[in-house]
């Protein structure tokens, strides 16, 4: 809508030379003017709502500032309360990590002190089979100083065996090859005496000699 502003002093004027009474031309040029700008927008009115308008909004953005501060400091807030927890998790963990892994060297200990004393056990078993080992090849030293001492005795037994023999054997083939008879006692014969010369014992035996 067009607003249409008017002169009043000059339609004032103009119902004057029209006959019209002074007062009753002003009146009516008032009138006139007040029914045409009613309800028009001035400077003024504008600068009134513009500056209630940007009162408005400062209010808007202090309030919206605000919430948004709060707001920041409520996540601020439960940042670091999450923060805190993960922490006191966290310490709590490394303290239960650090437990089973005390338990842990603790059991290893218990195993190595186990396995300590069945190694003991076992290299005392070991060190009683080196002495009776020992004790063994003692006994066996002592059997072979036996059998060498055995040895060279029966050396001198097989000598007198074959001594022996050799005697028996010698009475048994002497008188066939002598031409003599075994006596009938069974006694064994004497070897002959070797003939020599100049034995007193066979100038009898030895004519013309």
């Amino acid at each position: 809508m067009t607003a249409t502003v008017i002169d009043t002093l000059r339609y004032a004027d103009r119902l004057k030379q029209a006959g019209v009474a002074p007062g009753q031309a002003e009146g009516m040029s008032r009138a006139l003017n007040d029914e045409l700008t009613e309800g028009l927008v001035t400077r003024k009115d504008l600068d009134d709502a513009v500056a209630g308008l940007k009162g408005d909004l400062d209010d808007a953005v202090a309030g919206l500032k605000g919430d948004l501060d709060d707001a920041v400091a409520g996540l601020k807030g439960d940042l670091g309360d999450a923060v805190a927890g993960l922490k006191g998790d966290l310490n709590d963990a490394v303290v239960d990590l650090k437990g089973d892994i005390d338990g842990l060297g603790n059991r290893i200990d218990v195993l190595e002190t186990k396995f300590d004393s069945k190694f003991d056990g076992v290299d005392a078993r070991f060190e009683a089979m080196d002495v009776k080992f020992e004790a063994m090849d003692v006994k066996f030293e002592a059997m072979d100083v036996k059998f060498d001492a055995l040895s060279s005795q029966s050396k001198y037994v097989f000598l007198v065996l074959a001594l022996i023999a050799g005697l028996g054997l010698y009475n048994a083939t002497a008188p066939h090859f002598l031409g003599k008879s075994v006596p009938a006692d069974g006694s064994s014969l004497v070897a002959p005496t070797a003939l020599t010369k100049g034995n007193p014992a066979n100038a009898a035996s030895t004519p013309g000699s």
